[in-house]
């Protein structure tokens, strides 16, 4: 499964500038695969010695058409699904278990076979990264085709640690880490399938959008009533000692100083249980994940195709032939950052999908980074937009690239299905108020677009005051900070009547000004800037393209409370802090 990642929480600063996407197709050796599949039912050799027509198949170039099907000793030509097809010209595709051909047999119409797809993901932190999104795509773009797909949360196996690609053990979770981040991601996924049909259907039209069902499970499920006994004899004569040991993820974690635990080595036999289960309740003929995944998936159809062979008498026909030819999986290509390392592994590089650990607007911000070499890829990996659309994005791009229209469109698009449109919306006239001339309309569009922010009801004060009461920290309810979304915070007007502009200041998260005392200084060294109209409050629609500009706290002489009401700007206050501090004040 794929791990949620090591949890950081990294400024925007520390993440790299750009992504890649490391060409990891795979050059496919005989010797290779003989290895990874020695001791298993699959046929290596046919029984005149010769490379069996599995060997073959699964030695033909990934980007070929011809496909050997299993079952078959003849060479055919079978056209690729329209799924695969789709995934292909997305650039999702990295390499398939199996061959092409058995994986379009198997995804060719999911109206007369039924073939479910899943992905599993680890919760080993409390949130998901940017990382994980190539194969969420690749499961929404699945679903928006008529299959039933699955995201899978392997709350148990978290408990043990994927040790692929790893020379040191996972760090232990405890139950409740566990239990937490698990709530957390399966509530993020829920809302994720939701915001990816609405954006297919936005494109598409909700009749060209085929009916599917997308499943959250945990597989706490059934791994926590798995019995050893039952484990050895369903799947324990389909891996080969011998072939787990010869995996690179094996022999480099036993060679390491701390070695392999059994726990570690028996990983990919639950990843495989997981499969088995979801292939017998959920009809899942196809396990996607990233290019790390490609042993445990190669050992998990093998699995799966032994359990079944003994079901076969209850098949007939296609099915039946289709069944007898074993699963497939594919992975995505592997997202890394521009000196190489894999997203998500390296300590504050991380952007984050939940936006308690990334706030959606650096999330927005980091799309708008992305280099002009990338973007174009980006549109088509990360977004639903129709590729004709991709290139007129790009066709306006090139005529003006210091315009950023391509990173703009990503970061929309992205942060449309990561956060949900009406956050998207605003996270875009955000960064337009930052960054460009900021007039009196587009203000009153912004504040126009913000949630309807109320203040705290009884009940919920009640609850935080005990809480608070338990922890010895009431003055933590004193803030008047009743929200904050990205540089906008949300404030109570009696607690803005009653607040001097040094104390405000405190309040509101500059990196530059971590105290009262420090505010003081930074006011009196005229490091702080307050936003102003020529016209007064209510200006009438000639005010409208007003430019605000920005004046120093101490020209102004703003410092006494009662001087706020007269900079108000259409309900909101305009700080800045030094050259990049920036806030909105949205007074409720």
């Amino acid at each position: 499964m794929l791990p949620a990642g090591r949890f950081c929480r990294g400024s925007l600063a520390k993440w790299p500038s750009t992504l890649h996407i490391r060409d990891t197709t795979p050059r496919r050796h005989a010797s290779s695969l003989q290895a990874a599949l020695a001791g298993t039912n699959y046929p290596v050799q046919n029984e005149t010695g010769q490379e069996s027509s599995l060997m073959k198949a699964l030695t033909l170039p990934v980007d070929g058409e011809e496909n050997v099907v299993p079952s078959s000793e003849h060479t055919v030509r079978t056209p690729p699904s329209e799924l695969l097809q789709t995934l292909d010209s997305r650039g999702l595709v990295n390499q398939i278990v199996g061959s092409r051909g058995h994986f379009s047999k198997l995804t060719a119409d999911p109206e007369t076979f039924k073939c479910g797809v899943y992905v599993g993901i680890d919760p080993t932190a409390p949130s998901l990264h940017i990382g994980h999104l190539l194969p969420l795509m690749a499961l929404y773009w699945t679903g928006s085709l008529g299959f039933d797909t699955v995201a899978l949360v392997g709350d148990a196996t978290a408990g043990i640690g994927d040790p692929t690609g790893r020379t040191t053990s996972r760090p232990v979770l405890s139950r409740d880490e566990i239990k937490s981040n698990t709530r957390r991601i399966c509530e993020k996924l829920h809302r994720m399938s939701d915001n990816a049909r609405s954006v297919r259907r936005s494109y598409s039209g909700e009749a060209q959008v085929p009916s599917s069902r997308h499943t959250v499970l945990t597989n706490s499920k059934w791994l926590h009533e798995l019995s050893l006994m039952v484990s050895l004899r369903e799947l324990g004569s389909a891996f080969r000692i011998g072939a787990m040991l010869s995996r690179d993820t094996a022999r480099t974690k036993v060679a390491s100083k701390e070695g392999m635990s059994l726990s570690e080595f028996m990983y990919p036999v639950l990843q495989a249980h997981d499969w088995l289960h979801l292939r017998k309740t959920r009809k899942v003929h196809i396990q996607i994940g990233g290019s790390d995944q490609y042993g445990n998936i190669i050992s998990g159809s093998n699995a799966v195709w032994s359990a079944f062979q003994n079901r076969l008498p209850s098949y007939k026909g296609k099915e039946r032939d289709l069944i007898h030819s074993g699963p497939a999986g594919m992975t995505v290509p592997l997202l890394t950052t521009s000196s190489g390392a894999k997203f998500g592994k390296s300590a504050g590089n991380a952007v984050w999908l939940d936006p308690d650990f990334t706030d959606p607007f650096d999330f927005y911000t980091y799309f708008v980074g992305v280099s002009d070499e990338d973007v174009g890829h980006m549109l088509k990996i990360f977004t639903f937009l129709p590729l004709e659309n991709v290139d007129e994005v790009m066709e306006s791009h090139n005529l003006d690239r210091s315009k950023r229209i391509a990173q703009h469109e990503l970061a929309k698009q992205v942060t449309n299905l990561v956060h949900g449109t009406p956050i998207a919306n605003r996270m875009s006239m955000l960064h337009s108020l930052m960054f460009q001339p900021i007039t009196r309309e587009g203000l009153r569009a912004f504040v126009a677009a913000f949630p309807n922010v109320k203040e705290p009801s009884d009940k919920k004060s009640d609850k935080k005051d005990k809480k608070a009461d338990k922890k010895g920290d009431n003055e933590k309810n004193d803030s008047p900070i009743v929200n904050k979304e990205g540089v906008v915070v949300t404030i109570r007007k009696s607690s803005l009547d009653e607040l001097p502009p040094a104390r405000l200041l405190g309040q509101l998260g500059f990196e530059n000004i971590g105290s009262v005392s420090a505010a003081s200084r930074l006011i009196a060294a005229g490091g702080v800037y307050i936003g102003c109209l020529p016209s007064a409050e209510g200006a009438s629609d000639e005010d409208a393209g007003e430019v605000v500009t920005f004046k120093r706290f101490k020209d102004v002489g703003l410092d006494s409370a009662a001087e706020w009401e007269k900079f108000m700007v259409e309900g909101v206050l305009l700080v800045r802090s030094g050259k990049k501090g920036f806030r909105i004040i949205h007074v409720i």
